[in-house]
């Protein structure tokens, strides 16, 4: 299982997504988590490309104005989906690690500077914890 996470700070221009496109070649890791998109929409054609192949599946977050947005992308062969949930600052899926026949729940987060906020994402977190059974 190999699972990568980045605050990309924006995938907006060629820059960061061919360095995306680079660290998915490079990385071979079979799950992304990108935080801090930027972008409002992200299209199955444009993860193609940072993926290199239709070998993938995703979720998104869109962004609010100039700040947020999630994406995880992950190896369908890889990890099979079963469920997924979102928010505006999470990104949650469960499904099976195919080769270790494992049931697993993974969390892509953008969290907030602001404690109070901070406090509310914690909560979120703790209520995903009655809405997915498996670790």
């Amino acid at each position: 299982m190999r699972i990568l996470s980045w605050n990309i700070r924006g995938l907006g221009s060629e820059v960061k997504r061919e360095a995306v496109k680079r660290l998915c070649r490079l990385s071979r890791a079979f799950v992304y988590f990108i935080q801090e998109t930027k972008l409002e929409v992200i299209i199955k054609d444009a993860v193609r490309k940072l993926w290199r192949d239709d070998n993938c599946e995703f979720r998104f977050v869109a962004a609010v104005g100039r700040s947020g947005g999630l994406l995880t992308m992950w190896d369908k062969n890889k990890f099979i989906l079963f469920k997924d949930w979102s928010d505006d600052r999470v990104i949650a899926i469960e499904g099976k690690w195919v080769k270790e026949d494992l049931d697993v729940v993974l969390i892509n987060v953008y969290a907030p500077n602001i404690v109070s906020e901070q406090c509310t994402l914690w909560g979120v977190i703790m209520e995903l914890r009655n809405q997915f059974a498996s670790p």
